[in-house]
């Protein structure tokens, strides 16, 4: 199968919660908690896995921390859900990463591959 992404996939363990989903129509989903694992970033979403059943084409606000130096707030946008053994398996898109974000991603990548 060939593989037709635009950015490689960088492994990356992160646990985070989240608290509230909403839509660009004012609707909102609060009061989740909702613990999220995530496995993967690149410079275009992460991919993570969660027992929640959280709805595609909504958002949500996070912080990416890589170290104490490199972390940013963003938020993503559910785009796809699997469902697996144990939960669901996610996977979500940036909105509106500014370009040098996306360079700390890339920088992140480079360290990872050394």
């Amino acid at each position: 199968m060939e593989d037709r992404r635009k950015h490689n996939r960088i492994p990356f363990k992160v646990s985070l919660v989240v608290d509230s989903l909403f839509k660009q129509n004012n609707t909102k989903i609060e009061n989740l908690d909702a613990e999220i694992t995530v496995y993967d970033i690149s410079p275009r979403g992460v991919g993570f896995y969660s027992k929640a059943d959280l709805p595609i084409d909504f958002y949500f606000d996070a912080e990416i921390s890589f170290d104490e130096n490199r972390h940013f707030l963003t938020v993503l946008r559910i785009v796809r859900k699997t469902d697996i053994e144990d939960g669901y398996n996610y996977g979500c898109e940036f909105v509106g990463l500014a370009d040098n974000l996306a360079l700390i991603i890339n920088e992140y990548a480079e360290v990872q591959k050394q």
